[in-house]
């Protein structure tokens, strides 16, 4: 019984975090397509959220607490989800967000992490399915885009879950400077192929 309630309360405060980002999906997803879409403004995006991941992680990562991801609260995960609202621009981690709303929350990098990748599996379903209804909905699928889609989904879940404790590790003993020293670097390579004719 305890652990029914314990179930039930986490997935709660996931369905909390979710909010936020649902929000956002559905008024600004088409606006940010069109307009942000572009190999300057995501090289720009990629380039300030570098800055961003640094600066935050100076200043929260250090003062973080907590043990757990399966022990957020319902505050912490309205932060975490308005965080997660950011990735709605072209070139902006999701992870990396909800990574920083957590520590921004008090949360510790780990159980940020943690947290993140649960709240991820909720949002992957919920793109693809608004992906589904743009085009008009299951009926416009064939079987065969059925079955490519669930294995595809299948495969990302199993991907992430194994790609989610090597990073839980690496967060354990080191920065995720590496992460925005990267970020920064392919923000150059974006807009010099932006301006090269590349993407055209």
């Amino acid at each position: 019984m305890g652990y029914e309630k314990s179930g039930f309360k986490f997935w709660f405060v996931i369905f909390i975090a979710c909010i936020p980002g649902v929000i956002c999906q559905l008024l600004l997803d088409d606006l940010a397509d069109k307009y942000l879409f572009t190999p300057v403004s995501v090289a720009v995006t990629l380039f300030l959220g570098g800055i961003w991941m640094i600066y935050a992680e100076n200043k929260f990562r250090n003062k973080s607490v907590g043990d757990s991801g399966l022990n957020v609260t319902a505050k912490q995960a309205l932060i975490i989800g308005t965080f997660q609202c950011l990735a709605i621009i072209p070139g902006m981690s999701r992870s990396a967000s909800t990574i920083i709303g957590g520590w921004v929350s008090g949360l510790s990098t780990v159980a940020a992490a943690e947290f993140s990748f649960f709240l991820a599996i909720p949002v992957m379903v919920g793109m693809s399915a608004l992906e589904i209804l743009k085009i008009g909905g299951m009926a416009n699928l064939t079987s065969m885009e059925i079955i490519f889609l669930a294995v595809g989904f299948l495969v990302s879940f199993l991907v992430a879950l194994i790609v989610v404790n090597k990073f839980i590790l690496y967060l354990k003993r080191k920065p995720m400077r590496i992460f925005a020293v990267y970020r920064m670097i392919f923000a150059v390579v974006v807009l010099a192929a932006g301006f090269t004719g590349i993407f055209h």
